[in-house]
């Protein structure tokens, strides 16, 4: 009977999500299929910008890099913005320009070298400048949306429509690059991402900022009560420059400068000679095991919460055994023994899996995405308890910020390291690896300091609750 009950809490639970959600999901999903024209097809966009030319490694590991460095600091000057601001406003706003982006970059000549490519970055750029208010706006509006016990599974569904819809624009993407419809495929993600904000617009209401906080729930649900209060310096050397939050923030540079070193290099490595695998098939190959590993990421994180309900810095030792793994993993990707391929062969599904390597190469997938997902379902939601309400969008930039600075030297570095070793996959991957390890540290160092950090949260909270009650007595 127990166990019927819980199953039921967490159907309901999905649903109160899925209907709260549902048009952010949908905004969502077109935007992230809208993006993936750019990883899966690096190879493709070098020849479209210089055509009969060798792989540019380092032009594209620069637009990656730029793109990225636009993004974090964008992060933070809009991080403000949506602390004080209409979340619900900004993001819509940020969909709708991201959209419009795409259908400019429709419009890139073909084959004029660094013209083209400086077309191409120009708009990604700027896609990347409001792109990168996203995340702070969606983890401050599921932080006033959502109780504690639903913020796991709401990004565990929000990583499987990243995963699914991902994977779905790699592989359309790659096909519209081979057929030569790439442009008809930027107009038609650019457009929908367009409607589909506009739905989100109309369809979604903005939240009371602060309303899922336990200390502030009950006063908040008079209409005459607002959560206005503002950071001071005081306030944010308490909170926000917590140690666990600093933690957060140094291991996010090294394990993202990780993270992007591998996505610049597993695409270029897998689709160049003596591989020769087409980014259709890598597309098929993320969609296959990319999902499998996205949905187990769903099952731990209804496990995170289960876990974690009760004792929060669980969450830390999941986020620690997620980075180990991952490292472990992506090293391991570059010495997997692919074959060697003609383009031709490259294009053969049914080859590509009666050789034994493509299978490992498609379980380290499944680990990959899976304990990736474990990381992004405990961190957000390990930050929100530590920080206040109007603090949710900034710290979220600030860590964004430092993640995408790692992700986005890892490109350029990866770029610069392959070069320096003449295309040597193999020796790149593992002077990168080192990067990883401080990240671990600090996560294991945060373990001794999550309870006084969260403690001082709820003293604020509590002292704040008590303002709002006197006021609502005068």
């Amino acid at each position: 009977m127990c166990i019927l009950m819980k199953k039921e809490q967490n159907n309901k639970s999905e649903s109160s999500i899925a209907k709260k959600f549902w048009a952010f999901f949908i905004m969502v999903s077109f935007q992230v299929f809208s993006r993936s024209i750019f990883w899966i097809n690096i190879v493709p966009l070098s020849n479209l910008f210089w055509p009969y030319q060798n792989f540019h490694a380092v032009e594209m590991g620069l637009i990656m890099t730029v793109t990225s460095l636009t993004a974090a600091v964008s992060g933070i000057l809009l991080g403000k913005f949506i602390d004080r601001g209409s979340r619900k406003i900004i993001l819509a706003v940020i969909s709708i320009i991201i959209g419009s982006t795409r259908i400019f970059i429709s419009f890139a000549q073909e084959g004029l070298g660094y013209e083209t490519w400086g077309y191409f970055l120009t708009f990604m750029t700027i896609s990347s400048f409001f792109g990168g208010g996203n995340r702070p706006a969606q983890v401050s509006l599921s932080n006033d949306v959502l109780r504690k016990n639903q913020r796991s599974q709401f990004f565990g569904i929000l990583g499987i429509i990243w995963a699914v819809f991902q994977f779905l624009g790699f592989l359309v993407s790659a096909f519209a690059f081979q057929t030569g419809f790439w442009r008809e495929f930027l107009r038609f993600t650019g457009v929908m991402t367009i409607i589909a904000s506009i739905i989100f617009w109309i369809f979604t209401e903005e939240p009371k900022r602060g309303a899922k906080e336990e200390q502030l729930s009950e006063i908040l649900k008079d209409e005459s009560i607002i959560y206005d209060f503002q950071m001071t310096r005081e306030i944010m050397r308490k909170t926000m420059l917590s140690k666990t939050n600093i933690a957060a923030l140094l291991e996010g540079v090294f394990s993202c400068i990780i993270l992007g070193v591998f996505f610049a290099l597993v695409v270029p490595y897998t689709e160049l000679p003596p591989h020769n695998i087409s980014g259709v098939m890598i597309s098929f190959l993320l969609i296959t095991f990319g999902i499998a590993g996205a949905f187990l990421g769903q099952v731990f994180a209804k496990l995170s919460d289960k876990f974690a309900a009760n004792n929060p810095p669980r969450r830390i030792k999941f986020i620690i055994f997620s980075l180990s793994i991952s490292l472990l993993t992506f090293g391991l990707f570059f010495f997997i023994p692919l074959p060697n391929l003609n383009p031709q062969q490259g294009l053969d599904i049914l080859l590509l899996f009666t050789f034994p390597s493509i299978w490992i190469f498609g379980i380290g997938i499944i680990i990959v995405f899976s304990v990736m997902g474990l990381y992004d379902v405990n961190q957000a939601p390990l930050l929100q308890n530590i920080n206040l309400p109007e603090a949710q969008g900034q710290i979220v930039s600030w860590n964004q910020f430092v993640e995408t600075l790692g992700t986005g030297i890892g490109p350029l570095l990866g770029g610069v390291l392959l070069a320096l070793n003449n295309q040597n996959f193999q020796i790149t991957s593992v002077v990168t690896l080192s990067f990883g390890i401080p990240g671990i540290i600090f996560w294991m160092m945060a373990l001794k300091w999550y309870h006084n950090d969260r403690q001082v949260i709820k003293e604020i909270l509590d002292e704040r609750a008590n303002q709002l009650k006197l006021k609502q007595q005068s």
